[in-house]
């Protein structure tokens, strides 16, 4: 287990991750929840992009970001 540090000390889709999930600063979290969502996320965004193949790499990586911001805020 880790702790959530300061969010003004992490990067903006960890912050995402964190809000989706109801984490605050002091919360403790497990980073491999983490990796599989932020996975999941890669998942329906090339889906909803149209990105074929599981190992293309995304290239525009502030969409991507954007992406995640609308989904979270959505739910």
């Amino acid at each position: 287990m880790s702790t959530v540090p300061p969010f003004e000390e992490c990067q903006r889709r960890f912050v995402l991750y964190c809000i989706a999930h109801g984490l605050q600063p002091g919360d403790e979290w497990k980073p491999y929840k983490y990796m599989a969502w932020i996975c999941k996320m890669e998942r329906e965004y090339k889906i909803s992009r149209g990105i074929q193949g599981r190992w293309t790499p995304i290239d525009d990586q502030d969409d991507f970001t954007l992406y995640i911001e609308q989904h979270v805020r959505q739910n």
